[in-house]
């Protein structure tokens, strides 16, 4: 982002807000809303159409916007039309510019996701800009350093709750340079640096906002994964005749779908985690640039500020690395369940073949009993045809003879069916 140089030199106060808005709506959100300010004012517009400057009650107003990604951001600035008086109070010089500037801040969206405001006063002295911001902050100053030329103090917002107070910032910038040109350019440099971490901060506060309740029921849901592996892994420690293998199943299919929504969940908090880690090198990169100077009594803003920044990227972090150790344990509880199912299934198989063996056992000795059977029902059926030879030849004595061919049956039988059986016995 580049501001340049406005026309309106040094402001008294300058607002910035980010908005979350996808794609094209983020374009149509910056237009309407400098057309309703064109309209409302009779702002005259930039030659390049994207800045507004028009008179508002006694002040010069200056709007203008940009996109970055589908984030865009608004800037306000304002400076009273007459000649500052040095001798006006500095607190209420901002009750002037917060009262003038309150209609325009109606136009925008409630609920930024990031917002700054700089309150400007030009110093002789670091003591008298020093003695300016702690006047103002009435103890609530946080931090304080010199930057281009500037002493930058934030004053600590206690209106909010932490996760908020993380993206709102109130700054308070008193250029240090005696020649107007050159304060006006610190500060305008300084503003296009506070838009740029508007933005910036907005992205941050979008993705943590996006998973702040996951985030926030992580504790929870670790501990009752965490407990069902544990359930998971006594049941697996009972003799392997104890566990049946419907169980298992039922077991692996639940843990496949564990170890499946933590594998989604990880994906998708290491995707946000590699967007928040980009903002937060280019956050890291604009401090750098700063190359603060401590003032002292307190610690940098940009010391204050990266602790901050990478407070909120951290989570992203530590719940990807806690849901990867779940799902390590899950790997486990897996292969286990995998192996026990294979020990299951050879014990299954044995079994099995241990099954197959004494059917076929049983079934050869059946056969064997229906082969003798076969012999007795061929004996018989021979001696029947012997009684009633014997009966037709010889009456008298057919009884006695029959008796005497029963043997003789039997070897006959014995003989066919050794005769029957060889040809099937040779091709097994």
């Amino acid at each position: 982002m580049n501001l340049g140089q406005p026309p309106i030199g040094i402001p008294d106060i300058i607002y910035i807000a980010t908005y979350q808005a996808a794609g094209e709506s983020g374009s149509s959100v910056r237009s309407q809303i400098l057309q309703e300010i064109e309209h409302r004012y009779g702002a005259r517009r930039s030659e390049s159409g994207d800045a507004l400057t028009f008179t508002l009650e006694s002040c010069v107003a200056y709007v203008t916007s940009f996109q970055e990604d589908d984030f865009p951001t608004l800037l306000i600035a304002l400076r009273r039309d007459k000649e500052p008086d040095r001798t006006t109070p500095f607190t209420q010089v901002q009750a002037v510019c917060d009262a003038v500037v309150r209609p325009l801040l109606q136009l925008l969206s409630v609920n930024p996701a990031s917002s700054f405001i700089l309150r400007v006063r030009q110093a002789k002295s670091l003591k008298e800009a020093l003695s300016t911001a702690e006047g103002y902050a009435a103890q609530r100053m946080r931090s304080a350093g010199m930057v281009q030329e500037c002493l930058v103090s934030t004053i600590r917002d206690s209106t909010v709750d932490q996760a908020c107070s993380a993206l709102r910032r109130e700054l308070i910038v008193s250029p240090l340079s005696r020649r107007l040109e050159e304060a006006s350019s610190s500060v305008w440099r300084l503003a296009d640096d506070a838009t740029s971490l508007a933005s910036s901060a907005g992205r941050l506060s979008h993705l943590w906002s996006g998973r702040e309740l996951m985030l926030k029921q992580l504790d929870a849901s670790e501990e009752s994964t965490q407990l069902r592996i544990d359930e998971i892994l006594m049941e697996l420690r009972k003799p392997a005749e104890q566990l049946k293998p419907e169980d298992l199943e039922e077991v692996l299919r639940e843990v496949t779908v564990l170890f499946s929504r933590l594998s989604v969940l990880a994906s998708t908090m290491r995707r946000d985690h590699v967007k928040a880690s980009s903002v937060l090198r280019q956050i890291r990169a604009l401090f750098q640039a700063w190359s603060e100077e401590s003032v002292e009594g307190y610690p940098t803003n940009s010391a204050i500020e990266l602790g901050t920044f990478e407070g909120l990227v951290a989570p992203f972090r530590d719940f990807t690395d806690r849901v990867e150790a779940l799902r390590a344990q899950l790997d486990t509880v897996l292969d286990a369940v995998r192996t026990y199912l294979g020990i299951q299934g050879q014990r299954l198989s044995i079994e099995e073949q241990r099954s197959s063996k004494e059917q076929l056992i049983r079934m050869v000795n059946l056969q064997e009993i229906l082969h003798k059977f076969e012999i007795l029902i061929v004996a018989f059926y021979l001696t029947e045809m012997g009684r009633l030879f014997f009966d037709a030849l010889l009456p008298e004595t057919a009884g006695l003879l029959t008796i005497g061919f029963i043997p003789a049956a039997f070897i006959i039988a014995i003989s066919v069916m050794r005769l029957l059986h060889r040809p099937r016995r040779q091709g097994e």
